[in-house]
């Protein structure tokens, strides 16, 4: 199956005041007021916000209000400096901005000589009244300070209110991707309703709504759970995840890691007891990578690169009610002669295992591992002229068994973009993106014996698994009330996906009011395999015996002579 679709362009059109700049995907705002110490608004000022990484300069000039506003600049650190004649010069020296977020900084100026320094150390606590947005920013040092067991970036998603990680059974979950924790829901919304975005372009499946792969967060400078009323340029999604990745600066800054988790520093799970288990299962893992950020050319251009691998083996008990050896019997049919030697031979017909709910245990082992690439480069290339490109390579596997065989659950992808911002004049900023996202996730089932082509020796017709090397299994067979025999879960379902993004949005700062209008076009191709039920299956009632009339003896297993009831003992009838 294939799927072509192209989303048409939106433009979307915000009139706001100086105070009230709709929200860029992926850069921020600073806004502010000039006054004297009286109140009176002062007008000419001359404001210098600079980026204390990476030493780029924005200028602004306050307008007869004594607003000032330098739209689209990225979530950092900067050193903002106040300057007009006859006043002492003002100055923040860390003024945080952070990602979608409008940062606040009114000043008042003290009468004085212009070389005479003022330094502000802390603004008046800000009160969100320049937007509707409802959101929460996780920032650098939460990402960075709060322990993770998984690492994973959506689990400080949960810190806002309203936000809940995956249900078991939730309806519109997202699936098909293995355990990988790859969604969220807010505010009781759909597992499917979350959009995610990193670096201003899209990060997420078109099939499920599931992020696409899981960001290092030793990468990521900070994100933004916007949960209502945001601007129409993130366009789709109940609620967004918003992400922005860390730059290179003048200065070199890195991190190295190693997380390790081993079966010997914890507990014996509860269910591998030492009747099913003797041993304690064996578990291990281990998360480590790292990432740099340094100067090719001071306050030009700058390199920022980060790694993680992650390497698991868990030891899995798992259980199952099967039928005794005497139970079976001697089938006399071709599909049960073919099927029975891989049934699971249960040596009892007590319930001894798993809090007395099976009779069969075995303990096969679980692997999730994946390598991860991130690279991102700035320029400076002039004081109106910036550009960044960031890519990122996911590759991961996970094999999820099953009593017998399992599931080999792949999942790469690839995510990049290139952003760019133009300062056509003071009063009007230009930003462009071009974005890629390909999402790729496939199903591939183990069979017991791979290789065997269990529905041409079934006798099966019209099924794949009769010509489809890859679904070679068994045919499931269904017998009340035993565990499924002879499933292989050779469903092999998954698909690519590819999404181009482009889009460009102008700012226009006039007196009291700016304006943003802006396109975004994707070109979306989605490839879909789905094959259910590949090597086919049988179902049987209760297992009963036939029965003969009185006084007659059966001469062999399912001899038909005198039946008076046939029964539905299962490997011997099908």
């Amino acid at each position: 199956m294939v799927l072509v679709m192209v989303a048409i362009p939106v433009v979307a059109l915000n009139v706001l005041s100086p105070a009230a700049y709709g929200q860029a995907s992926s850069n921020s705002d600073a806004v502010g007021k000039v006054t004297d110490t009286t109140g009176a608004v002062i007008r000419g000022a001359v404001i210098h916000l600079v980026n204390n990484a990476t030493g780029a300069e924005r200028v602004a000039t306050s307008n007869d209000s004594g607003d000032w506003v330098i739209p689209n600049i990225p979530p950092a650190s900067y050193h903002l400096r106040i300057e007009k004649s006859g006043f002492k010069s003002a100055e923040i020296k860390a003024l945080d901005v952070e990602i979608g977020k409008t940062a606040n900084s009114t000043v008042a100026l003290s009468i004085g000589a212009t070389n005479e320094t003022v330094e502000v150390t802390s603004l008046p606590p800000q009160l969100q009244t320049q937007e509707a947005t409802i959101g929460q920013v996780i920032d650098q040092k939460q990402i960075s300070d709060l322990p993770l067991n998984g690492r994973n970036v959506l689990q400080l998603a949960t810190l806002a209110p309203g936000v809940s990680p995956p249900q078991t059974g939730q309806t519109g979950s997202p699936g098909r991707f293995g355990t990988r924790q790859l969604f969220i829901t807010v505010d009781g919304g759909r597992g499917s309703s979350t959009n995610y975005v990193l670096d201003g372009t899209y990060v997420r499946s078109i099939r499920f709504n599931n992020l696409s792969f899981q960001p290092n967060i030793d990468t990521l400078q900070e994100f933004n759970l916007l949960r209502n009323s945001f601007s129409t340029e993130y366009g789709q999604g109940q609620a967004v995840v918003s992400m922005v990745t860390k730059a290179g600066g003048n200065s070199v800054h890195g991190t190295i890691y190693d997380f390790a988790r081993n079966s010997v520093f914890d507990a014996r799970n509860y269910f591998a007891t030492t009747v099913s288990n003797p041993v304690k299962p064996n578990f291990s893992r281990q998360q480590f990578g790292g990432t740099v950020g340094f100067p090719i050319k001071k306050d030009k251009l700058f390199l920022f690169a980060g790694y993680e691998g992650l390497r698991t083996n868990r030891d899995t008990p798992l259980f199952g009610y099967y039928p005794t050896a005497a139970q079976l019997g001697t089938p006399t049919y071709t599909a049960a002669q073919v099927i029975l030697p891989y049934v699971p031979v249960a040596t009892t017909t007590a319930k001894i295992y798993n809090a007395g709910s099976a009779n069969y245990a075995v303990t096969p082992t679980a692997t999730d591992n994946y390598n991860q690439y991130t690279g991102r480069a700035d320029q400076t290339l002039s004081a109106r002229n910036s550009l960044f490109e960031r890519y990122v390579e996911y590759k991961s596997n996970q094999f999820l068994p099953n009593i017998q065989g399992g599931i080999n659950n792949t999942l790469n992808a690839r995510n990049g973009v290139i952003g760019h911002t133009f300062l056509l004049s003071p009063n009007i900023v230009n930003e462009a993106r071009i974005g890629y996202n390909l999402y790729f996730n496939f199903e591939n089932g183990v069979s017991v014996a791979p290789g065997t082509n269990f529905a041409s020796l079934e006798g099966l017709k019209f099924v794949t698994g009769l010509t489809d090397p890859t679904q070679f299994g068994r045919a499931n067979f269904t017998i009340t009330p035993f565990t499924s025999l002879g499933v292989d879960s050779v469903t092999n379902q998954g698909g690519k996906e590819n999404i181009i993004s482009l889009g460009d949005s102008v700012s226009f700062v006039h007196g009291k009011h700016t304006m943003k209008a802006g396109f975004q076009f994707q070109n979306r191709r989605v490839f879909l395999i789905a094959d259910n039920n590949a090597s086919g299956a049988f179902t049987f009632a209760d297992c009963t015996a036939p029965k003969y009339a009185a006084g007659y003896t059966p001469l062999f297993p399912g001899d038909p002579a005198n039946i008076t009831s046939v029964g539905t003992c299962a490997l011997r009838t099908c």
